[in-house]
């Protein structure tokens, strides 16, 4: 058994109070098979989508790391080797390898392809986890 002595605490206590949270958004998969996952927001500079995100059957992945600015964000995912997946009626651009692209409209002029994302409502919260399941 270990001890620590009250003197010890009285100096980490404050140090762990004044640490922020890590804010962030994270995407978890229960699923029993891996997903490929792209998320779309808005940053307050305008509209973006990013992907894609591999995140193994049972496991979790950030796919934000900064303090969630919206209230709302946006996910699409597909099972890597099955197909089928999670999709909505807000649409973003997306790519076939990984991608950043900023804004969400004429994707197919600008070389892209449009793919329905669904909402995701964070609330106020600064970070949050959204789950997918079959």
């Amino acid at each position: 058994m270990h001890k620590v002595s009250v003197f010890a605490l009285a100096l980490i206590s404050p140090l762990v109070l004044a640490s922020p949270a890590a804010a962030q958004f994270r995407l978890c998969n229960e699923t029993k098979q891996p997903v490929r996952a792209a998320i779309g927001h808005n940053d307050g500079a305008g509209w973006r989508s990013q992907g894609w995100y591999l995140i193994p059957a049972g496991g979790c992945r950030t796919l934000l790391k900064d303090p969630l600015v919206a209230r709302y964000y946006y996910l699409f995912a597909v099972h890597q080797n099955i197909g089928g997946g999670w999709n909505g009626d807000r649409y973003f651009c997306v790519a076939q390898s990984d991608f950043t692209i900023d804004g969400r409209t004429q994707c197919e002029e600008r070389g892209y392809k449009a793919a329905g994302f669904y909402e995701v409502d964070t609330g106020e919260d600064s970070t949050w986890t959204s789950y997918l399941d079959d």
